[in-house]
């Protein structure tokens, strides 16, 4: 199967991405930059063809976008990339989270990159907050661990647990009154 030109060089942008991407690996960064010299030469591409993408509409399919905090995300990552253009971009189908997105095609890589980087912190950072939640409110069995025998914590986990206390300082406590008195019954 051949791959369109558009599709080249929709690889071509990813691939420049990862090895532009600082966060990244130096190894993953290092194979991403040959592969990248390597096809841009099989299809005589240069790098100013990849920054010269014309402009046009471009459907993003995000059938796993899940309530209104993703699709903020997203109109939010439009707007960054896009600046002042951002009022290019529409609905197309609202039930098939379809996003109609004029740009270039650059563009249209840079967003679908940087919303899977965020959507993924986002949730990250969900799971931290809501374990915060829990332990501040004391909304968990208060009973001693059945497992006397527990392994030493791992770096990362240990990691974890100073991120969720550092989130529970900044955390107010909800106030519950009793529904119901000792001894009260329906």
């Amino acid at each position: 199967m051949s791959l369109t030109k558009d599709e080249i060089i929709e690889k071509l942008l990813k691939l420049k991405a990862l090895s532009d991407d600082e966060r990244g690996n130096q190894n993953e960064r290092e194979t991403a930059r040959k592969m990248l010299e390597s096809l841009m030469e099989r299809n005589n591409i240069s790098l100013s063809d990849l920054n010269d993408s014309e402009v046009k509409e471009f459907e993003l399919h995000y059938q796993k976008l899940h309530g209104k905090m993703e699709k903020r995300l997203l109109i939010n990552i439009i707007s960054k990339v896009l600046g002042r253009e951002a009022s290019t971009w529409y609905y197309k189908n609202r039930k098939a989270q379809i996003t109609i997105v004029r740009c270039t095609l650059s563009q249209k890589i840079e967003i679908e990159y940087l919303y899977e980087i965020y959507r993924n912190e986002l949730y990250r950072e969900l799971e931290l907050i809501f374990d915060a939640f829990i332990h501040v409110n004391k909304i968990y069995d208060p009973s001693p661990n059945p497992n006397p025998d527990d392994e030493p914590l791992s770096p990362e986990k240990m990691a974890e647990i100073e991120a969720i206390m550092a989130r529970m300082d900044n955390m107010g406590k909800v106030q519950v009154r009793k529904a119901l008195s000792a001894g009260e019954s329906e």
